[in-house]
């Protein structure tokens, strides 16, 4: 009995652990239930001696609520916040904590979404200039909506959070001992942070409310500026207002033009060699930055504002021209294309300036000092900030330049018919897809000195080595072609040339890669021999076999169909000599890729260099009693039959040579001059000569000794035949 009992209180107790273990899962089940059973609790909390639902409490509305609040402060403040109250001076600070932010709930609880302004009404027509402004309105209202929704999610993720850990503060403290000052303490952390998560709710109500809003006004502005896109119009009065506003971009244009060319100037200046001057050009350039983009605005409104008249003509001139249409859309498009590639530039350059200065203006305020340098780099932060602002009006300009570029080629499309939508459509579709390629293409990845390297700068470089390499083939094919009418000695010659123009086409393709990527040759030289000197050590093998294969294209002793021995007794034809080896097939048709230093520094035997004949020793041995005359006779008629003899050349006939008075008889060797194609199969042209030799001395009775042993025993003569 006993043991069945420590069993079960062994299980309730893993039981137990488990639960407590499971972290803020129990809290939430908890919560959930008491949310689906609400119910009023009507004792005023206390810290020393809290309940579980002790919130409820305050689960009351309208003045009720108020007097609760007033009913638990005037708990706190007579227990533990009063003058003749004998709790510790902390423990009165925390009442008046607890009271502030009681008085705070019940404000936020009282507190309403503020109304937003109504979206813009619903016209007849629209001028292109009120249509840009609902794009401009939308794009407002969308990255208010996104900012609304970040900070309820904000919100509410740190809600959850608080809740949490409230659960977690409440279970421990409903498991220690009633009337320690450690249990008064943790009651009223728990109603501090509770209180505090009731007002973060309120807040969270309020913001989700304001985003509720938000979503109806974006959406009304949305359908507003969809009927604007489809009721466009256009007017002589529309005109001559666009007019006048180019006229004043003009005027505009030509200031931002002389800062421009001022804050040039002033970056050209001397740099000294103190902190405060080097700050000092930083922010001269920081200056330079932000002039060119308050032109490039100006510039992008200006193609806008000759995009509005043209599109404006089209609206109301039936017979404005079509082609004029196309060239300000492709310009328009040019401008935009070119201008995003910048402002990614002036956006990262701006960040990383801003970021670079607030560090030095960190380190002066950690150094309690305002020197020169620290109130420059004041002025970098500022300056930074204000160009990433300008940027923004870019962005927009940007912005108005993609719905323009839509309404103009719209207005073509419906000009020129159904075909001619058709046409349209295409083009626009072609248009986007290239627009949106060249916003990640021109995006820059790297920088290579001070060349920002992208993707398109990447695919033009393997262009024009995919192309090198293609001219290269094309070539070494009609070398190849050429080759094969020549003879077969000169075939060496054009794998050289060819192997030669394709290193040459290669180098010049990669040479003209780099440079369509705006790479400085000349600095890049510098930074090749640079890196070609460390590799030589690490590579060192690598380059050396290249240099031999050089080596071997212009000396030229081993070329391309040569028959070579190496050092190590192999043999067979070089088929090609490549960059790091070169490749020996031999007889048995087995490719050997020798590396092309081993033919610099070792042995190697040509047998084709200079002449393609050669000479060969066949050894055969006759017996004793054999005449010599018929054994000259069989080698000769030996050698007659063979197809692979060289005849008809003076001093190169066949011969029988008496070579050694052998053991078991004479030594005779076959002297036969090959052609050249018997050259390189030396193997088979002995097994050739061997076999006709054997029937020549079979034909003319001419006996092949077989090598014979005499044995004898020393010993007497009754001893040897017994066993």
């Amino acid at each position: 009995m006993k043991r069945w009992l420590a069993i079960v209180v062994v299980l309730l107790g893993f039981g137990t652990q488990i639960a407590w273990s499971a972290g803020p899962a129990l809290p939430q089940l908890l919560r959930a239930a008491g949310q689906q059973e609400p119910r009023e609790v009507n004792v005023v909390p206390d810290p020393a001696q809290l309940r579980a639902d002790w919130w409820l409490y305050f689960n009351v509305d309208g003045d009720k609520l108020g007097e609760r609040i007033q009913a638990a402060k005037d708990l706190l403040a007579r227990r533990y916040g009063g003058a003749e109250s004998s709790a510790a001076p902390e423990t009165k600070v925390r009442v008046e904590r607890i009271a502030g932010q009681l008085d705070a709930y019940l404000a936020a609880v009282g507190l309403h979404a503020p109304e937003l302004p109504p979206a813009p009404s619903l016209a007849d027509r629209y001028t292109p200039a009120e249509a840009l402004e609902l794009v401009s309105a939308l794009r407002k209202a969308r990255f208010d909506l996104e900012l609304e929704a970040s900070e309820v999610a904000a919100t509410q993720a740190a809600l959850e959070a608080t809740l949490e850990q409230v659960d977690r503060a409440m279970a421990a403290y409903l498991q220690m001992t009633p009337g320690t000052p450690q249990r008064l303490d943790a009651g009223f952390d728990i109603m501090a942070e509770r209180i505090a998560a009731a007002v973060t709710s309120e807040q969270f109500r309020v913001r989700r409310s304001v985003l509720e809003q938000r979503q109806a006004q974006t959406r009304e502005i949305s359908d507003v500026e969809d009927f604007a896109e489809e009721h466009l119009r256009g007017d002589e009065v529309e005109l001559e207002k666009i007019a006048n506003r180019l006229a004043d971009t003009e005027r505009t244009l030509q200031e931002a033009q002389q800062r421009v060319l001022a804050e040039t100037r002033r970056v050209l200046r001397p740099v000294g060699a103190e902190p405060a001057d080097l700050y000092a050009a930083r922010y001269r350039q920081q200056r330079l930055v932000t002039a060119e983009v308050d032109l490039a605005a100006i510039e992008m409104r200006r193609a806008n504002l000759l995009g509005q008249q043209t599109l404006v003509k089209m609206l109301s001139d039936p017979v404005a021209s079509v082609d004029e249409a196309r060239q300000t859309l492709e310009r328009l498009r040019d401008r935009a294309q070119g201008l995003r590639a910048s402002v990614r530039g002036w956006r990262s350059a701006s960040e990383r300036e801003r970021e670079r200065a607030g560090e030095r203006s960190a380190e002066n305020r950690d150094a309690k000092s305002l020197d020169a340098a620290a109130l420059i780099n004041q002025d970098r932060v500022r300056l930074a900030q204000q160009t990433l602002n300008n940027l923004r009006v870019v962005d927009e300009e940007l912005l108005q330049s993609t719905y323009l570029m839509r309404w103009i080629n719209q207005s073509i499309i419906e000009r020129e018919g159904l075909v001619g939508r058709a046409l349209g459509a295409i083009g626009e579709g072609v248009g986007q897809v290239r627009t949106f390629f060249a916003s990640i293409t021109d995006r820059s990845l790297f920088k290579l000195g001070e060349t920002p390297i992208t993707l398109s700068g990447i695919a033009r470089l393997v262009l024009f080595i995919a192309i090198a390499w293609l001219i290269s083939w094309a070539l070494r094919r009609v070398l190849t072609n050429i080759a094969r009418r020549f003879p077969k000695e000169n075939m060496g010659l054009m794998f050289v040339i060819s192997r030669l123009a394709h290193y040459l086409i290669m180098a010049i393709g990669v040479i003209a890669g780099l440079s369509s990527i705006g790479l400085n040759l000349t600095n890049f030289a510098l930074v090749a021999g640079a890196l070609a000197l460390g590799l030589g050590f690490g590579l060192q093998s690598i380059v050396n076999n290249f240099l031999s294969g050089l080596i071997l294209f212009f000396e030229r002793s081993v070329r391309v169909g040569d028959f070579v021995e190496l050092d190590n007794g192999q043999r067979g034809e070089v088929r090609a000599i490549n960059v790091r080896g070169t490749v020996v097939n031999t007889n048995d048709n087995i490719d050997v890729v020798v590396p092309n230093s081993q033919f610099i520094e070792r042995k190697v035997v040509n047998w084709t260099l200079q002449d393609p004949f050669r000479r060969i020793h066949v050894p055969f041995r006759v017996a004793y009693e054999s005449d010599e005359d018929k054994v000259v006779e069989a080698g000769l008629e030996a050698a007659s039959r063979l197809s692979s003899t060289l005849t008809g050349v003076l001093g190169r006939e066949p011969s029988v040579w008496l070579v050694n008075y052998g053991e078991n008889g004479l030594d005779f060797e076959l002297i036969v001059w090959l052609m050249p194609d018997s050259v390189k199969r030396p193997d088979a042209v002995n097994a050739a000569y061997h076999w006709e030799i054997r029937k020549a001395l079979r034909r003319h009775g001419i006996e092949v000794p077989v090598p014979q042993r005499e044995i004898r025993f020393r010993g007497e003569p009754q001893t040897l035949g017994k066993p």
